[in-house]
């Protein structure tokens, strides 16, 4: 026997070392990727239950300018578009919005309800008038003068979003909204 070599299955042995803490540190790096794709599918999902409930306040403020400048001819209406094979509607099922004083605007893609958005008039004021003095005598025009007030309108919004993978991922927003009109 070689005095300088190694006893016989040491390396087999130090092979085993070293490839069980390969293995080890496998593992572990697959359990980190594997926690970093869940983080990162629910932070996509939350923002999509929020860029929902946005959009919603968005369809809600348009709903309600629509409704007040018609005088409800929202009422019980709703909208439908196909989009990329996809359907996309809103629904407003009661009375019309600028003489309610609590609706409901229902935001869904393909039946599936992904925004909720409760609406409460708050109430209306007047506003301050303002005056304009056109002065165009110079050129033989003429002289006049005109003023007038706006009426404000004010909303309270309320809105829920969900996503279409998860239930449980709601996202709400709020915000009090007026409108002016002249």
């Amino acid at each position: 026997m070689n005095k300088t070599s190694t006893p016989q299955g040491s390396a087999l042995v130090i092979a085993l070392i070293v490839m069980a803490l390969l293995a080890a540190a496998i593992i572990g790096l697959m359990n980190n990727v594997e926690t970093d794709l869940f983080i990162g599918r629910n932070v996509r999902i939350i923002k999509q239950a929020f860029h929902w409930s946005d959009s919603g306040m968005e369809a809600a403020e348009e709903l309600i300018g629509f409704s007040i400048d018609s005088r409800g001819d929202d009422a019980n209406n709703s909208t439908e578009r196909t989009i990329n094979g996809r359907k996309y509607s809103v629904k407003n099922s009661g009375d019309a919005i600028y003489i309610s004083d609590n609706s409901t605007v229902v935001l869904e893609v393909d039946d599936e309800e992904i925004a909720r958005i409760d609406i409460l008039h708050l109430g209306s004021v007047l506003g301050d008038g303002s005056s304009i003095i056109m002065a165009a005598g110079f050129q033989g025009v003429g002289k006049g003068a005109g003023s007038g007030g706006t009426l404000m309108t004010f909303f309270a919004l309320q809105s829920r979003g969900n996503t279409l993978e998860n239930d449980t991922a709601i996202k709400r927003s709020a915000q009090v909204y007026r409108f002016l009109s002249r």
